[in-house]
């Protein structure tokens, strides 16, 4: 695997020839990036954690985790990032009332998707929010129905919400992950 090898602002002198180093390092770090290497930064085209730098780092993107929060009725994610795409995954559990996913406008929350009440006692799936808003993708591993409520989509506008949540209306509270991941947006 080729290493990543940081090249400092000092390290360029305006009007100097470039030395074999900075060309090795020139010619190997978008390598190093693409291979993942474990000190390069990550790229940020593709889905990753959201509070992960350097492929190396332990950031898992994890915003939610029973075992250290507790039982809960909602999760919120920390406030988006402008031109990403964010996407949760979760696992949970206890989860037979429905599901909603809904955004903040800087006012109130907003019901973008509901997922309805289910038998099954596990869900797991994931739920992505593309630039502009739209529902792009929702899988849930139990087969409960995914309704699209509360919003148009509008292609191309600026994302309308600061931050999302994962709430559970009526019944036990839930346990479970939830895993937050991003991706840079380039089509705005």
């Amino acid at each position: 695997m080729t290493a990543f090898i940081t090249v400092t602002n000092a390290s360029l002198a305006v009007d100097e020839a470039i030395t074999s180093p900075q060309g090795v390092a020139f010619r190997d770090n978008p390598i190093a990036i693409a291979e993942c290497d474990d000190t390069a930064p990550v790229n940020q085209a593709v889905w990753h954690p959201y509070d992960k730098v350097l492929n190396g780092d332990s950031n898992n993107g994890l915003i939610y985790d029973s075992a250290v929060s507790g039982a809960v009725t909602a999760v919120e994610s920390p406030t988006f990032l402008s031109n990403f795409e964010y996407r949760f995954r979760f696992f949970l559990s206890g989860t037979e009332a429905a599901l909603f996913f809904q955004g903040w406008n800087g006012s109130s929350w907003i019901t973008v998707l509901q997922q309805a009440s289910d038998t099954s006692t596990q869900r797991e799936g994931f739920f992505e929010l593309g630039y502009g808003l739209r529902v792009m993708v929702v899988e849930p591993q139990s087969g409960a129905a995914s309704v699209e409520v509360g919003h148009t989509s509008s292609t191309g506008a600026a994302f309308p919400y600061t931050k999302m949540r994962l709430l559970q209306s009526g019944g036990p509270s839930f346990t479970g992950k939830v895993w937050l991941d991003k991706r840079r947006a380039y089509n705005v």
